[in-house]
């Protein structure tokens, strides 16, 4: 019996091998098929990111990616959305065996989900604005330089602004310069994201004035020469505020460390032949301390943060 069950798998196998080696005789590309499919899904990943890009917060998440996440193209949105939907599914389940309530698991799965990818994406938006601050000035000056000294052509001022910057601001001007050579559309969509990561009302001004120029040939010179006054004005607060805020910025970061090193303490030193550890994280009570803890202290760092950059103008 042993035996015909060994030869008929040997059998099944062979004729599997000999039905992909006649496929591979008849011209049949393994490769190509993958192609096939890779692209089909790209392109269904592509159609609902674009249905979902149709919302105003949607879209302003996808330019937070955009802006903050290597690598990241529209075609990644829904695919994004849908993992962190299922990873909210995931952890609340999860969290619900655990803590023992649903309030708090629904709470804690929203905000470890998705809460705190978008907390860590906005600071880094926010040094990267901060990166730009320092430099936009002179870039402008450049670019208004530049517009010119090519009779008012934009695009090729933006072309010789992009080899004269560095770091973020390159990036984000080198995109703007690539887009703005697409259609009407590419380029709307160029002034909406540019926008968003200078950010500011003259930001914004600025976005809008560069897209004018190049869509319908409107001179703004003098819109480019208002905008340095109101950058100069920015710059000069900028620097007489910078040092503030330092200290609460520092004391945003102390609440989550100092949790675990009290923890390390308390189980060490503070509470003889206790376990901590076991409370903290073996009992649906200390989980429930912890994970409160974690959040609250998130939230903390933020605040000071946002803090810090009020203080600073920014």
């Amino acid at each position: 019996m042993e035996y015909k069950t060994i030869l008929y798998i040997g059998l099944i196998v062979l004729g599997i091998l000999s039905l992909f080696f006649l496929l591979l005789a008849l011209g049949f590309d393994t490769k190509r098929i993958q192609g096939r499919f890779k692209a089909s899904s790209e392109m269904k990943a592509k159609k609902y990111s674009d249905f979902l890009l149709k919302k105003s917060f949607f879209k302003k998440y996808h330019f937070l990616l955009l802006t903050t996440v290597p690598g990241y193209k529209v075609q990644h949105f829904a695919t994004i959305l849908y993992s962190q939907f299922v990873l909210f599914v995931f952890l609340s389940v999860i969290l619900r065996v655990l803590l023992e309530t649903w309030k708090l698991s629904l709470f804690s799965a929203l905000f470890f989900s998705i809460l705190l990818p978008l907390i860590f994406m906005s600071i880094q938006l926010m040094k990267i604005k901060d990166s730009v601050y320092e430099t936009i000035g002179d870039a402008i000056e450049v670019l208004l330089q530049s517009y010119r000294k090519h009779n008012y052509n934009m695009l090729y001022a933006l072309k010789d602004l992009t080899d004269s910057t560095h770091g973020p601001l390159k990036s984000i001007f080198t995109s703007l310069f690539i887009r703005m050579h697409g259609t009407e559309k590419d380029q709307d969509y160029a002034s909406e994201v540019f926008a968003f990561q200078i950010g500011k009302n003259w930001g914004i001004i600025l976005s809008r004035s560069i897209l004018k120029s190049i869509k319908e040939g409107i001179n703004v010179e003098i819109t480019l020469e208002h905008i340095l006054e109101d950058l100069s004005n920015f710059n000069k607060i900028n620097r007489k505020s910078k040092t503030k805020g330092r200290e609460a910025t520092f004391l945003g970061f102390l609440p989550i460390p100092l949790t675990f090193l009290f923890i390390f303490l308390g189980d060490k030193y503070l509470i003889p032949g206790g376990n901590v550890y076991y409370y903290h994280f073996g009992t649906p009570l200390g989980l429930k301390v912890f994970i409160i803890t974690m959040i609250l202290g998130a939230i903390n760092l933020v605040m000071a943060y946002i803090l810090n950059k009020s203080k600073q103008g920014l």
